[in-house]
């Protein structure tokens, strides 16, 4: 007699019911399992992973350089014509650099040459004058105007005059006379232009400038008295 197979003992210990009930908690623990690998698997899939932020390239910086202005040709000086024969001479004075040290050039003019001192036919044609003869005619005869006499003052404080850089570097020169009238306190009175520098902000600086300086002229009989001084101003491009 052939033996029989026995079931497990550890099956034997449970009932046909509670067997049941194990079979199926273990097919639901198995479909469980199932439907959770593949909510996580399509959870995974629709998950993006953060992107790095694209590269920001920096432009390289560059300088543009310009090429400095070449500068204006300086105009050449014009010649000063030469005198007439009979024109009596200036003395040559030395032209003092407004940006120098050095005290003003002083200059006394000599007086006017006595008679005629022009060529013929050059000088302004005077009409005879009309009358019995006693000398009162109608045209009266032209005065020639007095050179004026300049003290021996001096120049206690200089003032140097503004060159303007525009007129610099335009070239523009230029020396300018001024013609200071000193109180006899030594404060200014007046100045005026006694030659033109050819430039009216030139002469304009020229006169701010003697204006502002301060002068001393000698006494006359124990008291000082008002005189006339001249200041010459040269504006020369370095």
């Amino acid at each position: 007699m052939a033996p029989t197979a026995r079931a497990p003992e550890s099956l034997t210990k449970f009932s046909k019911r509670e067997r049941k009930s194990i079979v199926l908690l273990s097919l639901a623990f198995i479909v469980f399992s199932a439907l959770l690998h593949v909510i996580l698997g399509s959870l995974g899939t629709g998950i993006k992973l953060p992107q790095p932020p694209p590269l920001i390239q920096t432009p390289e910086p560059f300088t543009i350089s310009f090429d400095p202005p070449s500068p204006s040709p300086r105009p050449e000086p014009t010649p000063t014509p030469a005198p007439s024969r009979h024109e009596p001479q200036r003395p040559s004075t030395a032209r003092p650099n407004p940006h120098a040290s050095a005290p003003p050039v002083r200059v006394t003019p000599p007086s006017a040459a006595p008679g005629g001192g022009r060529d013929p036919g050059l000088g302004p044609r005077v009409a005879p004058s009309i009358g019995p003869g006693d000398g009162d005619g109608t045209t009266p005869a032209p005065t020639e105007q007095p050179q004026p006499v300049f003290a021996p003052c001096r120049m206690i404080h200089k003032v140097v005059p503004d060159y303007p850089e525009e007129l610099r570097n335009e070239g523009i020169q230029g020396t300018a006379s001024v013609i200071v009238t000193i109180a006899p306190d030594g404060s200014v009175l007046a100045v005026r232009i006694g030659q033109s520098s050819g430039n009216a902000v030139l002469d304009s600086s020229a006169l701010a400038a003697a204006r502002a300086s301060a002068y001393a002229c000698p006494q006359a009989q124990g008291r000082p008295e008002a005189d006339l001084y001249q200041v010459i101003y040269t504006f020369l491009v370095d």
